[in-house]
């Protein structure tokens, strides 16, 4: 009878050491912090050093390619899974058996981004307070991410690395310095102007408000705040409306205002004096129903980076006129609300004199 040969599952092959030193382990806290203060941009960093640090142990992988992986976030879960399983991997030849969730924490910051996308594009006026909530949970998800990823990196001599455990290297200083020096008044502005947009009352969709001297109404579509006089402008305003502290409404009661034609030239001259670059539209038109008259100018431009749009709409009876002012301003990569002044603009209600 022929013996039955049982084989020993083969070992993993011992590590050599890297042609060129690995990147030094990371606290946790500071990485989470650099991801949540730099709205998530940290982690382009990130995945290329924890992936190039992994083709110098030896695993098949293309730093490069992970470069883009928090730029297009649905890749997340999948990247934070295979550098997981890849670092699993190396933990195994270290002898070190390792629990590391990188599908888990992909996931979360996928949800996050996606979250704050969405926000940005369908309700930016709460697009701060969901700012302040969700960065803090990305932050948490990549130092935990970093923390188990640490128990591998841990297991390898300490003369693989380029410098000490939890020293700041200089790639660290960097990013500490876009942190903070550069990224901290932006985040100074969102907390500022969610302060202040919570504080003002709120115009709910749909809610008619009437203005003190019943003027006009408006009955907005979208969720705007009631904004104190004086806000926006030098205080001669009837009403004044945030959407947010960079996309507002001012309303004037131009009734006694004896030249009405010239409001939207004056607005014109206004807004080229500060770009002469910029564009101008004029239209007028007549709705016969409520016998009232629109003169409506429109100019963008650019102010430092920033795209800006003015609409100045004159609505005008025989017995009273109100001219609406709106003001957005738009940064790079952030969706156009101009379409916002238009709206509430279209859902302002002229009021004619009681007799």
């Amino acid at each position: 009878m022929s013996e039955l040969s049982i084989e020993a599952p083969a070992e993993d092959p011992p590590l050599d050491p890297p042609a060129k030193p690995l990147y030094a382990i990371q606290r946790p806290w500071l990485v989470g912090l650099l991801a949540a203060a730099t709205w998530g941009f940290y982690l382009v960093f990130y995945m290329y050093v924890y992936a190039r640090d992994l083709k110098r142990l030896g695993q098949q992988t293309r730093p490069w390619l992970w470069i883009f992986s928090p730029l297009v976030a649905i890749a997340m879960p999948f990247a934070g899974s295979n550098l997981a399983d890849k670092y699993t991997a190396v933990g195994r030849q270290l002898g070190v058996e390792a629990t590391i969730r990188g599908g888990h924490y992909g996931s979360i910051v996928f949800v996050v981004l996606a979250i704050n996308r969405v926000v940005e594009r369908f309700a930016l006026e709460v697009s701060g307070l969901v700012t302040l909530i969700t960065m803090p949970v990305l932050g948490i998800s990549i130092a935990r991410f970093t923390a188990e990823l640490n128990t591998v990196k841990r297991a390898l001599p300490e003369d693989w690395f380029n410098r000490a455990a939890y020293s700041i290297t200089p790639g660290t200083w960097i990013w500490l310095v876009v942190a903070f020096a550069l990224l901290a008044p932006l985040w100074g502005f969102v907390i500022v102007d969610e302060v202040r947009h919570l504080s003002r009352e709120s115009l709910k969709r749909g809610q008619t408000w009437t203005a003190a001297e019943k003027t006009f109404s408006v009955t907005p579509r979208d969720a705007w705040s009631i904004a104190e006089i004086g806000t926006f402008s030098d205080g001669t305003t009837e009403a004044e409306f945030s959407y947010t502290d960079s996309v507002y409404i001012m309303v004037f009661d131009e009734s006694l205002n004896n030249n009405l034609k010239g409001i939207g030239d004056v607005r014109r001259n206004e807004f080229l004096s500060t770009d002469d670059s910029g564009e101008c539209n004029e239209r007028r038109w007549i709705e016969p129903d409520k016998l009232q008259r629109y003169a409506e100018l429109v100019c963008t431009g650019s102010v430092l980076g920033s795209t800006v749009t003015v609409i100045s709409t004159v609505i005008s009876s025989e017995k009273r006129a109100i001219e609406a002012w709106g003001e957005a301003y738009v940064g790079p990569g952030e969706d156009d609300t101009s379409h916002n002044l238009r709206r509430f603009i279209e859902d302002i209600e002229l009021l004619e004199p009681e007799a």
